[in-house]
C-alpha cells in the first residue's frame, strides 16, 4: 500500500461544494465535525472506496476491484481484523485521525453486542 498523501489546500470551496463535485463518484460521503450553527474544524470527504464490507447476520461479504469473498462470523470481529490489515504504523503528527472506515452501521448489528435481544428484523435491502 502506498503512503498516504496529506496536503493542505487553500480553497474557497465549502465541504458541500467539494462533495457536489464528487457526486458522480461511487459511494461519496461527507462527514462534518460541526453543525450549521457552529463552524467545522475539519470535514472528511471520501469517495470511490477500494473495499466494501457488508453483512447480514453472520454472513459477511468483502468486495474489492479484485473480486468478492464471503466469510461467516461476528461482523464486528471480522471488520476489526480487516481494518488491522490497513493500519498505518508510521507516526504522523496530525490533529485528526488518519484513515478509517466510512459508512453505515445497521440496527441489526445489535445482535452481536446484545445477543439476548429478540430477533425481529428481516432483510429489507
Amino acid at each position: 500500500m502506498a503512503a498516504p498523501l496529506i496536503q493542505e489546500v487553500d480553497t474557497r470551496h465549502s465541504p458541500e461544494t467539494l462533495t457536489a463535485r464528487l457526486q458522480s463518484a461511487p459511494s461519496t460521503i461527507l462527514l462534518r465535525s460541526g453543525t450549521l450553527e457552529h463552524a467545522d474544524r475539519f470535514s472528511l470527504i471520501a469517495a470511490q472506496p477500494f473495499l466494501r464490507f457488508e453483512s447480514f447476520g453472520s454472513r459477511c461479504t468483502i468486495r474489492s476491484p479484485s473480486g468478492q469473498r464471503t466469510l461467516f462470523g461476528n461482523p464486528w470481529k471480522l471488520l476489526e481484523s480487516l481494518a488491522n490489515r490497513y493500519e498505518l504504523l508510521e507516526e504522523i503528527d496530525l490533529p485528526f485521525p488518519l484513515g478509517g472506515c466510512f459508512g453505515y452501521f445497521g440496527y441489526e448489528l445489535k445482535q452481536f453486542v446484545e445477543p439476548r435481544l429478540p430477533l425481529t428484523t428481516r432483510n429489507d435491502l
